[in-house]
């Protein structure tokens, strides 16, 4: 779920990317999306079934919980630093 939202995200770079108001952030394959939303709701299954097959151990919290969300939420964020730069430039 997690690398399909990552991959829903660039899909606007493609000759699917459709430019609304001047912005291109939106995708047409029969009707209007806008992957970002998509991509926060796979991030979220994401990191649901990853939490959902470990098991809690508290004296490692850090490692268990902390940097896999970091290492799944922050390449969703540069991306979508990386495409608003782009967008703005083109």
């Amino acid at each position: 779920a997690y690398i399909f939202g990552v991959a829903m995200i660039f899909s606007v770079l493609t000759p699917f990317g459709v430019e609304v108001n001047g912005a291109r952030r939106w995708i047409n394959v029969g009707l209007q999306l806008q992957p970002s939303e998509i991509t926060k709701i796979c991030t979220i299954v994401g990191l649901a079934g990853y939490y959902s097959d470990k098991k809690w151990d508290f004296n490692k919290m850090w490692y268990s919980t902390i940097i896999p969300f970091i290492a799944t939420v922050v390449p969703v964020l540069l991306l979508y630093k990386i495409f608003l730069f782009m967008t703005t430039i083109i």
